[in-house]
């Protein structure tokens, strides 16, 4: 609103100047002049009678050197603008405000379509400006991955290249992409402890989260080269969770603990996942362990979920609708997901801990939660190319006001 009145003012007054002219140009006045003729008429007159007192002049002499002297003065008069010159001046002065009338229409008119096909309107909206740099910002990255996966088949052997190539992919959630990239960084560089456990997170997330078999294979072989390796210990803990070992991923994340006295909000992941672990073996919770204002049993996240207009031939109404909860950092499994369908859209959605994939993993366990919502044809919980998506929004948990997710971006299309 403020950057609206600023441009109105402004206009008003490059219109001010710009018709000031027009407004008050000066119209062609001779009434002073008029004065001037009538005072020497009327001088010349009382001069000619007081010659015809004193005798200077006849009566007759008198008589006709006023007459001489109207009729000069009625020629004087008859060269001033008559009826004529006030009609045209008045025809002059309604084309005159006519001009100013089209001017000041017209000029708000070119300047706003001007700034509205050249400039940028989304600067003075945060959230659609925040929409739009998020757009740009995915584009850039599948513009880099394009150009990249078009290197790689030269240069097959490049291990920056293809572990470069599986950070984007799963950056874009091309899980099947980022699999087969990891596949030939793991082919290059044989067991390494940093390859195996992202080659583990990877087959993860490809296999809607389990852990079991080939993830399982590799993390053991991570911390069998390194016991104390932070990503591995991380989700060695999450693969005990999931297999019903408590005591077993409470380990392991003690384990892990230390390593991320610097860093916050990963610290307090990991300590709200002991104390859901704690809490499945029915031990008491450490307050050394979990501060309790990280958990809010009961929790909820609303979200406003709606789809482009653009956006509507791309859909069917039995595509499948997913929304997500992911905690703000570390492993990206879901806290919470909901499966909707295309035509029960537009659509508002609670999520709360009664839809958590682990038990370890729920709302109620995060301050924060990123929310997201994704289209897919296929139906597939994993990210496929086509899907259509929206972007990842931060809520706090608990908050009463809706977050309002819009589907506008399709993965891997520019």
């Amino acid at each position: 609103m403020t950057f609206w009145l600023l441009i109105t003012l402004m206009i008003v007054l490059s219109l001010v100047f710009a018709l000031r002219p027009l407004l008050f140009r000066n119209i062609r006045q001779n009434s002073k002049d008029d004065q001037a003729h009538i005072s020497v008429y009327r001088s010349r007159l009382s001069e000619l009678a007081a010659n015809k007192e004193t005798g200077v002049i006849t009566s007759t002499q008198a008589d006709s050197m006023r007459k001489e002297l109207e009729q000069n003065f009625l020629q004087i008069i008859e060269n001033q603008p008559d009826n004529k010159d006030i009609t045209e001046e008045n025809n002059s002065s309604g084309q005159r405000w006519g001009t100013v009338a089209i001017i000041a229409v017209v000029t708000p008119i070119v300047a706003i379509s001007l700034y509205l096909l050249i400039g940028s309107p989304n600067a003075i909206n945060p959230a659609k400006e925040a929409q739009h740099t998020q757009s740009e910002q995915q584009h850039s990255i599948i513009d880099m991955v394009t150009q990249l996966e078009s290197r790689l088949e030269l240069e097959t052997n490049d291990v920056e290249g293809w572990s470069m190539l599986a950070r984007s992919h799963m950056t874009l959630h091309n899980y099947e992409k980022a699999a087969i990239a990891m596949q030939r960084l793991y082919e290059l560089v044989g067991d390494q402890a940093d390859v195996l456990v992202r080659y583990a997170d990877v087959l993860t997330m490809l296999h809607g989260g389990k852990f079991s078999g080939k993830p399982q294979d590799f993390i053991d072989k991570a911390l069998d080269l390194e016991p104390e390796h932070p990503m591995g210990l991380w989700l060695a803990g999450m693969a005990s969770a999931e297999q019903g070992e408590y005591q077993t991923a409470i380990d392991y994340w003690y384990r892990l603990l230390p390593q991320l006295a610097n860093n916050d909000a990963e610290s307090s992941s990991v300590k709200a996942m002991i104390a859901q672990a704690q809490q499945e073996l029915g031990q008491d919770r450490a307050d050394d362990i979990l501060n309790e204002e990280n958990v809010a049993t009961g929790s909820t996240i609303t979200v406003n979920v709606s789809l482009a207009a653009s956006l509507l031939d791309k859909t069917s109404p039995t595509d499948t609708l997913f929304i997500f909860a992911k905690p703000p950092s570390g492993p990206p499994m879901p806290l919470a997901v909901v499966k909707q369908q295309v035509s029960d859209l537009p659509i508002t959605v609670t999520l709360d801990d009664s839809m958590a994939m682990m038990p370890t993993q729920k709302i109620s366990n995060f301050n924060h939660v990123l929310v997201s919502a994704r289209i897919s044809k296929s139906g597939n919980a994993m990210p496929q190319s086509g899907d259509l998506i929206t972007g990842s929004h931060s809520i706090t948990v608990g908050n009463q006001e809706a977050v309002d997710l819009f589907i506008k971006d399709t993965i891997g299309v520019k």
